[in-house]
């Protein structure tokens, strides 16, 4: 292993190379982290441009959504949602209280005190209670379908340990090994 580290510090192109790769990785690492934490630290609250990220944690979408997928949702006037769409809301009766819920519209009915919808998952024969407009999040807009893939990974535990741990402790290796080499070479060069 030593002697592959010291071949590709010699190879100036795959030295760059690894450079850039890890480079992309680490921001690509830090991005996800940033996302997740972001979502767990602000229970889904915080929005940016209006854009919100979630996690499905059912299966009341399949086979739409499934269970860790991610989804982006964007905050739209609720006036503008159709029977249909895809939301994210609030929920705060029954088994949905204090809940994110991502269901489908199958009614809306505009009163004088507000507008309102029934929803229902997908996989589900029971509506879900209806709901006002002001606990809208958002319509969905679309699966991250890389962060979905990462989530799946991570939430497995052979997948988390081959696409994550073993990585993560090569690089580590890999590092230590290229410290080692130039301390080695700034000694033997004094």
């Amino acid at each position: 292993m030593k002697n592959l580290i010291e071949k590709v510090e010699n190879n100036k192109a795959l030295r760059i190379s690894m450079k850039i790769l890890k480079y992309i990785a680490t921001v690509i690492v830090f991005c996800l982290l940033l996302v997740i934490v972001v979502q767990k630290v602000s229970s889904n609250s915080i929005n940016l441009g209006g854009y919100g990220v979630y996690t499905v944690v059912t299966g009341s979408m399949d086979p739409t959504l499934k269970v860790k997928d991610m989804i982006l949702s964007k905050k739209v006037d609720p006036e503008s949602l159709n029977i249909g769409d895809i939301v994210v809301y609030n929920g705060t009766e029954g088994s949905f209280s204090g809940k994110i819920v991502t269901h489908r519209i199958i009614k809306k009915e505009k009163r004088d005190n507000g507008l309102y919808f029934i929803t229902k998952g997908d996989a589900n024969q029971i509506e879900d209670k209806e709901i006002n407009s002001n606990q809208i999040l958002g319509k969905y807009a679309f699966k991250l379908k890389l962060l979905s893939i990462v989530s799946h990974i991570i939430n497995n535990t052979y997948g988390f340990f081959f696409v994550i741990f073993v990585p993560f402790i090569i690089f580590v290796f890999y590092e230590v090994i290229s410290i080692k080499n130039e301390i080695d070479k700034e000694k033997s060069e004094s």
